[in-house]
């Protein structure tokens, strides 16, 4: 147990250092200041899922929640649903629906499509839990970002904490670190100063690399 803290401490304390750092595994045609951008888009994405998600698991209505849903699956490539793809051979394909690992000490290590996973949070306080919370550290790496066709792909891990209270008065507590794929394509928009490209980031399948209970 104490082992597992330890390298818990120690994982939290690496991630919070090189928040601020980004690996040097770009795409060679990619300037400092994009990657920058990049990188910095990649965030914003990934902290506008964490709002969603505390939103989805704490709303005060159905509604509420379920706003906070579509609103979430939109920061997703197909929005919970199946997209094309191009494969290694140039052939037009269909990828099932972003996907979400969870781990925990009862069940281990599920994967799910990101749209389940929402429902399940969710409903979390009406079946099981009397309150559920949900948060992401703020140290985010951004790694091993290469170019595949007209996108290109990246690597963000994170860590993140699950802290659940049940109706008998218990709190089960999990940690894992996630790895996170994400889609980055260039958008061009034309303004009175002239074209300018912005990064337009959609979030992929979630994976679990570690995890504590």
């Amino acid at each position: 147990m104490k082992k597992n803290l330890f390298s818990l401490l120690g994982l939290f304390l690496c991630l919070s250092s090189i928040s601020a750092q980004v690996d040097n595994n770009f795409d060679t045609n990619l300037t400092d200041e994009q990657k920058e951008e990049m990188k910095e888009r990649i965030i914003q994405k990934l902290d506008d899922f964490q709002d969603e998600l505390r939103i989805i698991a704490a709303g005060e209505t159905r509604n509420v929640k379920n706003e906070a849903k579509d609103r979430a699956l939109d920061l997703f490539i197909g929005e919970g649903e199946p997209y094309p793809y191009i494969d290694n051979y140039g052939n037009r394909k269909m990828h099932k629906a972003a996907q979400m690992q969870t781990s925990s000490r009862r069940r281990g290590i599920v994967t799910q499509s990101m749209k389940s996973y929402l429902n399940a949070v969710s409903h979390m306080e009406d079946y099981r839990y009397q309150k559920v919370e949900i948060t992401q550290a703020g140290a985010v790496r951004v790694s091993n970002i290469y170019q595949k066709g007209n996108e290109y792909i990246a690597i963000a891990s994170i860590f993140q904490k699950f802290v659940a209270y049940t109706h008998e008065g218990g709190t089960i507590i999990d940690y894992n670190v996630k790895t996170v794929k994400v889609h980055i394509k260039p958008k061009s928009y034309m303004t009175p100063d002239g074209q300018i490209v912005v990064w337009e980031a959609k979030l992929g399948d979630f994976k679990v690399t570690e995890t504590w209970h």
